[in-house]
């Protein structure tokens, strides 16, 4: 079985990562820098360079990768999940265009929203990724360590597990969406082991 791969993209001052499993699921992190121009004179010019003494500033921000055309690069054509840390638009860029273009099973969202943000023309980044972004259907998936849920237990020692939820939301939804009926809570035992959901 071969190895699981990370592959973490320069993207200047974004985010993307990817995770092959041994499975053959491919895992996304994140997308930025989605949405530049095909990036093929750069892989030209870095298979110049291989072999090359290195030189100093690589200027790796002038330079970034767009993650899509590396995808079809390396010949990864389906994406089992795109987990979307945040919506920061450095955190997004592309994702109208990655999900056009290829196959995308599971989309896991985090639930926090922030205020649509300006796109004039001096921003590096496109409304239509914003607006396709609030146009999907995701499972927002959230944490609840134990700790916190055993407080919740302590606190409310009469509560049926919906109650539960409801009383977390209610500490929570200042901060994070739960409006949608996908959304699940994990109870998080310690970093290895999960203890199901709430």
């Amino acid at each position: 079985m071969p190895d699981p791969k990370i592959h973490f993209l320069n993207v200047k001052q974004g985010d993307c990562s990817f995770l092959e499993r041994p499975s053959g699921r491919l895992t996304v992190i994140d997308i930025c820098c989605g949405n530049l121009p095909h990036d093929g004179v750069l892989q030209a010019k870095a298979a110049s360079l291989r072999g090359a003494k290195p030189s100093g500033n690589y200027a790796m921000c002038a330079n970034p990768t767009n993650p899509i055309h590396y995808l079809e690069s390396k010949g990864l054509s389906n994406i089992w999940r795109f987990i979307l840390t945040h919506p920061d638009m450095d955190h997004m860029d592309g994702i109208k265009q990655l999900f056009h273009s290829k196959k995308v099973e599971h989309f896991w969202d985090c639930g926090i929203r922030r205020q649509k943000p300006g796109f004039d023309e001096a921003s590096p980044y496109m409304e239509e990724d914003w607006d396709f972004f609030f146009s999907l259907s995701f499972e927002t998936l959230k944490l609840l360590r134990k700790s916190s849920y055993d407080r919740l237990v302590s606190d409310n020692p009469d509560k049926s597990d919906n109650e539960l939820f409801g009383a977390h939301r209610k500490e929570m939804e200042e901060f994070s969406d739960f409006e949608s009926s996908t959304t699940r809570v994990f109870i998080v035992l310690n970093d290895d082991e999960y203890g199901g959901y709430l």
